[in-house]
């Protein structure tokens, strides 16, 4: 298992950087002293066979070999990582590249060891503690080093964003080749965690030697899916417990912890027994990591169809929501029925006090009777929105819930409140959720469309998710690489922590910069319509590395050696709601809208755009891939890439799976203001072979891709008076019968030639018929 370094000990930065053995190259303490490479060989488990090559050491990390020396990490205390990969080599590596530890015998050691990582199945353990290490608040801030003045307290939140940015940057680095190696990684789980015992201080059973990861809901561990998860989650482990056994203490509580995006599996150090269900994307410090600050504006449908079920679903979603917002945004909840109320008369800041009124708020008052008037309803939000004296500063988003047909609302209206959204700066973004049969998508989706929004349509089983699920569609609208700090209360000790956090993007390819080295950048411009992917968010308390004193806002005399009592606290503080509230904000493309919404919705969610529906012309593009059904599970990736190598928006892409061989389609509508021939030969410049058709889409391809040209026929009215779609609609009903017996012959005969055969993958761009059945 990918058992990680970790213990709750105590360290520091070390100040040479030096790799190799010296003469005067300490061996550890006598009480712990370094193992030698032979006692190293000697070690349960180490297999010379299994962990030596040519090169040296063989070390693997989500499933990734990588060769460090052959005296990797014996006979001394010195920088054994210094320079090594994946996370030593970079030009700025973390802190920890340069601190001293050594393998020692923990028959012998007294000291506190950490198990290694890198070598699975060996019972190695390592120690920075015999190596003369301490934490970096004591060394920059005790007795002894605070008369040089050379660290402001400041430095204590600059250190812990380093080491954020440290797990970032070798996380994205790594995402595209975990994702394509098909390796398999193994995990401590949480459920059960075999080695975890009870703990006084952290009041539950823990084990500091650990990282434990618990899947998401309903994630299946043998899906490909999974797999790739694990292996990132075992990158993100690493970090944490190299930083946990520099910063730690025995006596204080502090986590450190990461959600996957995909799955919403969670990764923890320490170790912990957990067998709750916990989704880390609906947790305050995930959507504040992947949103920033917002105003939330909520409007519950109350209607009398709402009863029963419904209206319990709608209440669950509403606390969803409230659950995901922190102390830097802003929000209030509308109810409508035959008229509309609001929380209160102006957006309110989403304190810990606040967030438990609006809930109770929702049990008391989110209710179900009268009619369904939307008009009522915008009218109240755009009142409460317009008495706020004070908002979050940075987007402003409404998430508008209904399960049936709005009465007297017409054209004049749809026009209002556009305008009225548009008015503000920055402007209001509309998600509209259309729950069940009932609810009207037509009017839903126009409202979204009009107003730089998202249409959802919502059943009692995906509500909950999709509504809690809001921010991601904030997440591209911020600058990446903007450090959020969310204050909690920690459920096991009652005990007020500081969470620092970071979000991680996907990046274009292998060789682009991360995105907190402008990885990101272009993205959008000059007709691009892809925005940034989330990988995932992954946080430091800052307890891990200083105790914060009394519960934030409680009284009590700050204990000398907290944060609260030194006398820079003001400062650091300062600088923490500074990084809460700061906004950078991107301005999203309407193609980059799109794109959003067949990521969250697929094609049912999409706008539309003028020039689709204008398209005469098609280009067809097929290949085989290797590989089966289930490595294409999310296939958005690939279709911006087609899109982007055909030289069109990624909206005309959709893509779909059938049984066979893996055969991907892309049909391609031609815009009005290009021709199918300049569409085939960016295709061919970009795709045309074996090789470069392989680099660009980053799977493998086994055939070079075909392409053909087909006109697209303009739907007309028949004589008849019908368009020629319900003519062939009729068509079709006459010759049913014929059409699925030639069908089950097909399906025979493809079973007899295709027995051993792998799965079929159609990729499918957006064709003009779809375009043109979807509203403006």
């Amino acid at each position: 298992s990918f058992r990680m370094l970790g213990a709750l000990i105590t360290l520091s930065v070390a100040l040479a950087p030096a790799r190799r053995l010296s003469e005067a190259a300490s061996t550890g303490n006598a009480d712990c002293p370094c193992l030698t490479s032979a006692q190293r060989s000697l070690v349960t488990g180490w297999s010379d066979a299994k962990f030596v090559n040519a090169d040296g050491t063989k070390v693997t990390l989500a499933g990734i070999v990588y060769s460090h020396p052959t005296d990797y990490g014996t006979n001394a205390c010195v920088a054994h990582d210094a320079g090594q990969q994946p996370y030593c080599s970079k030009s700025e590596p973390p802190e920890w590249c340069a601190d001293l530890w050594c393998y020692v015998d923990t028959a012998t050691c007294t000291y506190p060891v950490l198990s290694s990582s890198y070598f699975l199945g060996a019972a190695l353990k390592y120690s920075y503690a015999t190596c003369g290490s301490k934490n970096s608040f004591a060394s920059w801030f005790d007795d002894n080093a605070a008369s040089d003045g050379s660290h402001a307290i400041t430095d204590i939140a600059d250190l812990l964003t380093g080491y954020l940015k440290d797990i970032v940057s070798t996380l994205e680095l790594n995402q595209q080749e975990v994702s394509t190696s098909g390796a398999t990684c193994e995990a401590d789980s949480s459920c059960p965690c075999t080695t975890c015992t009870d703990n006084a201080v952290w009041k539950g059973s823990i084990d500091a030697q650990t990282v434990t990861i618990g899947l998401g809901d309903g994630v299946d561990p043998q899906s490909a899916a999974a797999k790739q998860d694990v292996c990132l989650a075992s990158i993100v482990a690493d970090s944490f417990t190299r930083i946990a056994a520099k910063e730690s203490e025995p006596g204080r509580v502090g986590f450190e912890y990461y959600g996957s995006q995909s799955l919403g599996n969670y990764v923890q150090w320490p170790g912990m027994q957990d067998c709750d269900a916990y989704d880390p994307r609906y947790r305050p410090w995930y959507a504040a990591a992947a949103s920033g600050p917002k105003d939330v504006v909520l409007v519950i449908d109350c209607s009398g169809s709402m009863s029963g079920e419904r209206n319990r679903l709608a209440q669950a979603a509403a606390k969803l929501v409230v659950n995901t917002l922190t102390s830097a945004d802003y929000v209030t909840i509308v109810k409508y029925s035959s008229s509309a109320y609001s929380y209160k008369s102006t957006l309110v800041k989403a304190t810990d006090a606040t967030k438990t009124d609006l809930k109770a708020w929702i049990d008391t008052n989110i209710d179900a009777s009268g009619g369904t008037k939307f008009r009522a309803a915008f009218e109240k939000a755009w009142e409460v929105v317009d008495g706020a004296p004070t908002s979050s500063g940075c987007n402003r988003i409404m998430l508008f819930l209904s399960d049936g047909e709005p009465s007297a609302w017409d054209e004049g209206d749809y026009a209002s409140v556009a305008a009225k959204a548009a008015s503000y700066s920055p402007p209001m973004h509309l998600l509209t959720y259309g729950l069940g049969a009932g609810a009207d998508p037509t009017v839903l989706k126009k409202i979204a469309c009009q107003n730089a929004g998202i249409f959802y349509s919502v059943t009692a089983g995906t509500i909950l998710d999709t509504m809690a699920s809001y921010f991601q569609v904030l997440a591209p609208m911020l600058e990446p690489c903007k450090l959020r700090w969310t204050r909690y209360k920690d459920y096991y000790t009652g005990q007020q922590l500081l969470g620092a956090c970071l979000a991680s993007f996907e990046l274009e390819s292998a060789n682009s910069a991360t995105s907190c080295n402008g990885g990101l950048s272009g993205l959008g411009e000059n007709g691009d319509s892809r925005v940034p992917k989330l990988i995932g968010v992954g946080c430091v308390d800052m307890n891990l590395v200083v105790d914060l004193g009394p519960a934030l806002g409680q009284p009590g005399y700050p204990e000398a050696g907290t944060l609260r009592a030194h006398p820079e606290w003001k400062d650091f503080w300062a600088k923490v709601e500074s990084d809460m509230a700061v906004c950078p904000r991107i301005e999203l493309t309407t193609g980059q809208m799109e794109t959003l919404r067949g990521e969250a919705g697929g094609a049912s969610a999409m706008c539309g755009a003028e020039e689709v529906k204008k398209a005469t012309e098609e280009v067809v593009l097929t290949f085989t891939a290797s590989g089966s059904v289930s490595d294409y599970s999310d296939t958005s990736g690939l279709q911006q890439k087609i899109a982007t190598a055909a030289g069109v928006d990624k909206s005309r892409v959709t893509i779909s799976v059938v049984a066979a061989s893996v055969i991907i389609t892309a049909t391609i509508a031609v815009p009005a203001d290009t021709t199918a021939v300049a569409v085939q030969e960016s295709l061919s410049s970009t795709l045309g072979t074996v090789a470069t058709a392989t680099a660009v889409l980053g799977i493998t391809v086994e055939s070079a891709p075909d392409m053909t040209t087909v006109k697209v026929q303009e739907e007309e009215s028949s004589d008849s008076g019908l368009t020629d779609g319900e003519v062939a609609g009729i068509a079709i009903g006459a010759t049913v019968g014929g059409v699925v017996l030639l069908v089950l012959v097909g399906l025979l005969l493809r079973s007899l030639l295709f027995k051993d055969a792998k799965p079929v993958f159609t990729c499918l761009e957006k064709s003009t018929a779809e375009a043109k059945a979807a509203p403006v």
